[in-house]
C-alpha cells in the first residue's frame, strides 16, 4: 500500500526526531523509509535550502536505507543543486567503500566551497590513502579555501597509513603545505618537521589549542634535532613560540638551550618568564650555577624568579644562598624567596627564619608582610618544635588570631 502524503510527513518528523536520537530507530522506521514514494521524496530534499530537512534526508539514505541508497547519493553528486551535492558528498563516508573515493576527489575542484569541505570531510572519514595526491593539490591551490579541512583529512588518513608522498613538503616553501604535511606526520618527519610543527604553531590551521599540543608532542617526540631551531625561536621572545620552545626544550634537557632558558627570565612578558624559570628548574642541578648567578642580578625581578627555580630543584645545598635575599629591598624578591624555602622544605633553613618574625602580619593595606610568610613557612612546612614556638610567640606579641 503505498503512502499518502499525510503519511509520509509523519515519517519525515520521525527521521528528523532519530536523527537527534539513535535510540528512535526501529523496523517500523527503516522499512517506511526503504519505501519508493518516501525514498523520493529523500532524494529530492537533499536539495533543499535548509540545512535541517537536507541533513534528516541525507541520514536517513545512508543510514537507514543504506546500501540500497548509495547509488542515488552517487547519482547526487552531480545535482545542479550545491546543497544536494553537499549532502551527498558529507553522507557518503558512512559506506567506508574505498570506490567512492574517486567521485569525492572530483568534488574538491566544485565552485562552491560547502561541497569541497563536505567532501574533504567525507575523504577524512574514509581515509583512503588513493586521495592524498588530490587533497594536496587542494591545498596548494589557496584560491580553493581548503587549507583547513584537507589538513584534517590529511592529518586523519596519516593515522591509519604510511604517507611517503607528504614526507618531501616538509620542505616546501608553500608554508601551508609545509605546516598541512607537519601537522599529519609529525615526529614521523623527523628533523624536517620541525619547521612545519614551528609554523603549525605561529601560523597555524584552525588555531585551536589541540594544534599547539600536537606540535609540542611532536617536537618532544624528534628531540635532539629540534633543539636548535627551537632555540632561535626562543631568542625571538614571541610570547606564544616562546612557551613552545621551553616547554619542547625543557624535557630534552639539552644543555645548550639552558643559557637562552635562562636569559628568557628576565623578559618582561609574564608568560615567558613564568615558563622560563619552569623550563631552567627542569634542568635540575646543571642550572644551578647560572641562578646562583643571578640571586645577584640588579633586577628584582630575575632574583626572585632565579630563587623560585631553585626551590623547584630541591637541592638543600642553596638554602645559604637563597638566605642572603631575606633582607632584599623587593618584598616580592622575598616573598618568593620565602616560598622558594617552603618548596625546598629543609629545617636548616629555620634558623634563618625566625629573625623575620617582627612586626605585624599584615600591611596597611592587608597584604602580608615577610613576616606573615615567614611565620606560614615555619608553621606549616618547616615546622620543627623551635620554629612552631617561634611562631606562637610571635603570634601573641603581635596579636595575630587565625594563623
Amino acid at each position: 500500500m503505498n503512502m499518502d502524503e499525510a503519511e509520509i510527513k509523519a515519517v519525515m518528523k520521525q527521521i528528523s526526531a532519530a536523527w537527534w536520537n539513535r535510540q528512535l530507530i526501529d523496523e517500523d522506521l527503516i522499512k517506511a523509509v526503504r519505501l519508493p514514494e518516501v525514498m523520493e521524496v529523500l532524494i529530492k530534499e537533499l536539495g533543499n535550502e535548509d540545512f535541517s530537512v537536507r541533513k534528516d534526508a541525507g541520514f536517513a539514505l545512508a543510514e537507514l536505507v543504506g546500501e540500497d541508497a548509495k547509488a542515488e547519493l552517487v547519482k547526487a553528486l552531480s545535482n545542479d543543486r550545491w546543497q544536494a551535492r553537499a549532502e551527498a558528498a558529507s553522507e557518503l563516508w558512512h559506506y567506508k567503500d574505498p570506490q567512492l573515493t574517486q567521485y569525492l576527489v572530483l568534488l574538491l575542484h566544485d565552485s562552491e566551497l560547502p561541497v569541497r569541505l563536505a567532501a574533504a570531510s567525507s575523504l577524512s572519514m574514509m581515509s583512503d590513502p588513493a586521495s592524498v595526491p588530490h587533497l594536496i593539490a587542494a591545498i596548494e591551490d589557496s584560491k580553493r579555501n581548503m587549507f583547513d579541512d584537507a589538513s584534517e583529512a590529511l592529518y586523519m588518513i596519516a593515522e591509519e597509513h604510511e604517507i611517503p608522498e607528504l614526507f618531501p613538503y616538509l620542505k616546501s616553501e608553500n608554508v601551508q603545505l609545509r605546516i598541512a604535511a607537519a601537522y599529519a606526520l609529525g615526529a614521523k618527519g623527523g628533523k624536517d618537521a620541525v619547521r612545519g610543527l614551528i609554523d603549525l604553531v605561529e601560523v597555524g590551521i584552525s588555531g585551536d589549542k589541540p594544534e599547539y599540543e600536537r606540535a609540542r608532542d611532536q617536537l618532544q617526540l624528534i628531540g635532539e634535532p629540534a633543539v636548535e631551531a627551537l632555540i632561535e625561536v626562543l631568542d625571538k621572545r614571541d610570547e606564544v613560540l616562546s612557551q613552545l620552545a621551553i616547554e619542547v626544550l625543557a624535557p630534552i634537557g639539552d644543555l645548550r638551550a639552558l643559557p637562552h632558558i635562562i636569559a628568557a627570565m628576565s623578559d618582561e612578558d609574564d608568560q615567558i618568564y613564568e615558563t622560563a624559570t619552569w623550563g631552567a628548574s627542569e634542568f635540575g642541578k646543571a642550572a644551578i650555577p647560572l641562578l646562583l648567578d643571578l640571586l645577584k642580578s640588579e633586577n628584582p625581578r630575575l632574583r626572585g624568579n632565579a630563587a623560585d627555580a631553585l626551590g623547584k630543584i630541591q637541592d638543600a645545598r642553596v638554602i645559604e644562598n637563597l638566605a642572603v635575599l631575606l633582607n632584599d629591598e623587593d618584598a616580592e624578591v622575598r616573598r618568593k624567596l620565602l616560598f622558594a624555602l617552603y618548596d625546598l622544605g629543609d629545617v636548616s633553613a629555620v634558623h634563618y627564619l625566625l629573625p623575620l618574625l617582627h612586626g605585624p602580619a599584615q600591611d596597611e593595606k592587608n597584604n602580608r608582610t615577610t613576616a606573615g610568610y615567614a611565620a606560614q613557612v615555619l608553621k606549616f612546612k618547616l615546622s620543627t618544635p623551635e620554629a612552631l614556638e617561634a611562631v606562637e610567640r610571635w603570634k601573641k606579641e603581635e596579636g595575630v588570631k587565625g594563623f
